[in-house]
């Protein structure tokens, strides 16, 4: 049997670090709230500046806006599955009409020892695959019509124990909570009485020059904000994924396989109406740039392939129980043979 101690030692964080990361969103948003109350304080609170007496603030606000803060947090965490699918607009799905993709899930949330999940579908030919939810007796993993299409069964099962792993570490419910801040954040930032490039604000800072250090004071604060929430929701997305892929293939013993779906995913996977807080959860995310959030496809495959050797190159043909007219649409990447 594959181990998979030495591949993702390095990455797999205890609840300490977890709760660090949170205390990093905690500290962002009151940067940001700082920024955001800059201006009503400097006319009518000036001994609570934030930016002159950055203690004397805290003392005062400090403490309601982080109550404002959970309180709002707790509403949007108990209905982030329902806030994810007006997003998404995925749609729950029978084992009557998708019996292949729930026999799969059923098979590996038992191998698991979680409870199943419940399973929906957005309508798209993109191939993408996530695991949402706040807790693991209401989680949901969302699949697109194209992924059930491209795959045969070993290689959706492998993308589904993928994604049954991010449930069962609990990751589904860090990630609710590091969108939720991230969104609060970003949303916060945006808060500004006077903007930089305002007409109103450039001509306050033609009459009065000091102005302009109130601005740019201001401005490098909610960047700063913006910057750490992103930071952590992207540290905490990518160690995951190189850990739920070394634990997709514990669980099914079968690297080639989750290569082979990798591979056909890649270049496929970029759901139209995918904002960033569902792109973050997905199998497949944004790789580049400063709010990556998933390791590159190239560099996944490189971790399991270094990890599992030749088990990595399975010539063997594979289990494909798609409809025909599946097989036939996507003859050029599909593999394996039917029924076997």
């Amino acid at each position: 049997m594959l181990s998979v101690n030495g591949f993702y030692g390095h990455v797999r964080r205890n609840e300490m670090r977890a709760l660090c990361i949170f205390a990093g969103f905690l500290i962002a948003f009151q940067i940001v709230a700082a920024a955001a109350l800059a201006l009503p304080l400097a006319f009518f609170d000036l001994f609570h500046f934030p930016f002159l007496y950055p203690l004397s603030y805290l003392g005062k606000y400090g403490a309601p806006i982080l109550i404002i803060e959970l309180l709002v947090f707790l509403g949007q965490f108990l209905l982030f599955t329902s806030m994810v699918q007006t997003s998404i607009h995925f749609r729950f799905i029978s084992s009557i009409d998708h019996c292949r993709l729930h026999k799969i899930v059923q098979n590996l949330s038992i191998t698991a020892g979680i409870k199943t999940p419940r399973i929906a579908m957005i309508d798209s030919e993109q191939c993408n695959a996530f695991a949402c939810g706040t807790d693991y007796d209401n989680a949901v993993i969302v699949v697109t019509r194209g992924l059930l299409e491209i795959l045969d069964d070993e290689e959706l099962a492998t993308v589904m124990a993928h994604e049954i792993v991010h449930i069962r570490d609990g990751d589904i419910v860090l990630m609710a909570c590091a969108n939720i801040m991230v969104s609060n954040i970003s949303l916060l930032s945006r808060f500004r009485i006077i903007k930089m490039f305002h007409k109103g604000c450039l001509i306050a800072m033609l009459i009065f020059p000091l102005f302009l250090y109130f601005i740019f004071f201001q401005e490098g604060a909610m960047k700063i904000g913006d910057n750490i929430g992103r930071f952590c929701r992207s540290f905490v997305g990518k160690s995951r994924e190189f850990v739920a892929d070394a634990e997709a293939v514990r669980l099914t013993h079968n690297p080639a396989a989750l290569i082979s779906a990798l591979r056909k995913i890649q270049g496929r996977s970029d759901v139209e109406t995918a904002q960033d807080m569902i792109e973050s959860m997905m199998i497949d995310g944004h790789s580049d740039g400063p709010d990556a959030t998933h390791p590159t496809i190239e560099e996944r495959i490189a971790a399991i392939t270094k990890l599992s050797g030749s088990m990595a190159l399975d010539p063997r043909q594979r289990r494909d129980n798609r409809p025909i007219e599946d097989v036939k649409k996507h003859r050029i990447v599909g593999f394996g043979k039917r029924g076997l």
